[in-house]
């Protein structure tokens, strides 16, 4: 994407448009704040999960959490940690747990309160390790989510072009180079020319690539923080 582009796209990134409007019941503040919630719902649930809540607990914390967040002194405080939104996220979560999770939980219980989950999960995950912060192993899903939407986005856009099979056959080469003999066979499943199988792939590359930053841009405040963002969500996934 070229920067003229890109510096457009930040005038609604999702991060900013929250910080923007802090303080402000705006539609358009509600409908960003509920997509950031959709995109970290997961690591936030395997954090309060490693905490020790059970399933459905992680769930309704999480839940609640969210709702906490779009209260006006919440959002206001959120402008002190601008364009760090997974410290926010995790130290506003972990102040939530540690003060307010047993008030929460006593309101559903007692029926003052009623959830409708935003989203639904109940994945496997590893245990906290003790030889790792928490605060890395929070952001190593938050980037695991992120490149799991980038996928999943480019998975659906070959899904409406009527190519699932070239994306199903080309997938397994986004990160890794083809081995000998790869691409004449996946050619023949295809039925393309073989000597069209490195620019397929390139270009599948390319396109995830621009999904991943769009999926990175939205929890940044400004393009100068994208790649620093990206490369550090990279190299969690890396290590």
């Amino acid at each position: 994407m070229i920067p003229g582009i890109l510096d457009a796209a930040f005038a609604t990134t999702h991060w900013s448009v929250v910080l923007a409007a802090a303080g402000e019941a705006t539609p358009a503040a509600r409908q960003a704040w509920e997509h950031l919630a959709r995109s970290c719902w997961q690591p936030l649930y395997v954090h309060a999960r490693r905490h020790g809540r059970n399933h459905e607990d992680a769930q309704d914390v999480v839940q609640a959490f969210f709702k906490r967040l779009l209260e006006r002194p919440v959002l206001r405080a959120a402008q002190r940690e601008r364009g760090r939104f997974r410290t926010f996220l995790l130290s506003s979560f972990d102040h939530f747990l540690a003060n307010d999770y047993d008030r929460t939980m006593a309101l559903k219980r007692g029926g003052g309160l009623r959830f409708e989950p935003l989203h639904e999960v109940d994945a496997p995950f590893e245990p906290a390790s003790a030889d790792v912060p928490q605060e890395q192993q929070f952001d190593t899903e938050f980037a695991r989510g992120i490149f799991e939407r980038a996928l999943q986005r480019l998975e659906g856009e070959f899904d409406v072009d009527g190519k699932s099979s070239q994306f199903t056959a080309l997938a397994p080469l986004l990160c890794r180079p083809p081995e000998p003999g790869e691409y004449e066979r996946l050619a023949q499943v295809l039925g393309i020319r073989p000597g069209l199988m490195a620019t397929a792939t390139l270009r599948l590359r390319r396109r995830y690539y621009e999904l991943i930053r769009a999926e990175v841009a939205a929890v940044v405040a400004t393009p100068a923080e994208l790649n620093e963002e990206l490369s550090y969500l990279v190299g969690l996934l890396s290590r």
